[in-house]
């Protein structure tokens, strides 16, 4: 009978020099695991042939002075919240006038006064507020009625996209995390 502790402890130390090799160069958490929170409100229904159009332009909240990259990024992920919803079977449109429902979105980049107040107004408390996960980067979606001034849904995600990543990096998250909070929002029949 041999000995086997030899052997184990090798296997031991090779899984562990292995280990910082298999984790992300960038610190990554599980990004499957961002925190969403959507709500709908269900006296509200828009159907796919209800008028939506955008309120204004994405806009961005941020606790420092936003990089070079900044405009091109909000209007990167305008297009593709309009190209998703637009994909899911709903109606945008570029004419206010005829739109009873707006979208309204805002991008928000660490912790200020003014942050702490937009969430206030959004209405997605608790779990927001107490993760902090608005520090990284969260997007707030809503569609809103504009004759009723209530939201017939709203949602935010959190995004990771802090500036010092890659490019590619940032838009890879962007997607998913796009595509995370939109994933339940459907057109009713």
């Amino acid at each position: 009978m041999h000995n086997t502790k030899p052997s184990l402890l090798l296997l031991l130390s090779l899984l562990a020099l292995l280990n910082p090799a298999c984790s992300s160069r960038y610190g990554d958490s599980d990004l499957s695991e961002r925190q969403v929170l959507t709500m709908t409100n269900p006296q509200l229904t828009i159907s796919h042939t209800t008028p939506i159009t955008w309120y204004s332009k994405l806009a961005l909240h941020s606790a420092t002075p936003p990089g070079d990259e900044a405009g091109e990024i909000l209007t990167y992920i305008q297009d593709l919240i309009t190209n998703s919803l637009r994909n899911k079977g709903f109606n945008l449109t570029e004419k206010p006038s005829e739109s009873q429902y707006q979208l309204v979105a805002l991008a928000m980049v660490g912790n200020n006064a003014a942050n702490q107040k937009i969430l206030e107004l959004f209405k997605l408390f608790p779990g927001l507020a107490e993760k902090g996960g608005y520090q990284q980067g969260t997007l707030l979606v809503a569609i809103v009625d504009v004759d009723q001034k209530k939201a017939a849904w709203r949602g935010s995600v959190q995004m990771f996209v802090d500036p010092s990543l890659p490019k590619e990096l940032r838009l890879e998250r962007i997607n998913g995390a796009v595509e995370r909070l939109l994933q339940h929002l459907k057109p009713h029949a």
